[in-house]
């Protein structure tokens, strides 16, 4: 959570604040395909990160794109430094998807960093 606030606040300070706005607002609503073309374009103004991986995967993730949202989760582990989280959301995708042989995968990895 503490990375998703630095990123918020950076992505704040590096777009405008209009456009950031417009991804909250449209997030809010449940546009979330709005949502990931203001967030994508924040992510290619700012660079891509742990933040903006793990936002972008969650705006797919409650629009229903599971594989697209699991790619950003698993994206967004290369940058975690041990966290458990992108893992947790690349489960949750699984388990959507009721790809349960993944889902089992993500547990075992889960367990290990235990």
């Amino acid at each position: 959570m503490v990375a998703m606030t630095k990123y918020f606040a950076r992505a704040q300070s590096v777009a405008p604040r209009e456009e950031w706005e417009e991804s909250l607002d449209a997030e809010r609503t449940g546009d979330f395909t709005r949502a990931l073309r203001v967030q994508e374009r924040l992510n290619a103004s700012s660079g891509l990160d742990y933040g903006g991986c793990m936002r972008v995967a969650w705006l797919h993730f409650k629009a229903g794109g599971y594989r697209r949202a699991r790619e950003y989760y698993e994206i967004a582990n290369l940058f975690s430094e041990g966290s458990k989280k992108p893992l947790l959301g690349a489960l949750d995708c699984c388990i959507a998807m009721g790809d349960l042989d993944g889902a089992s995968e993500y547990l075992d990895s889960i367990s290990y960093r235990a």
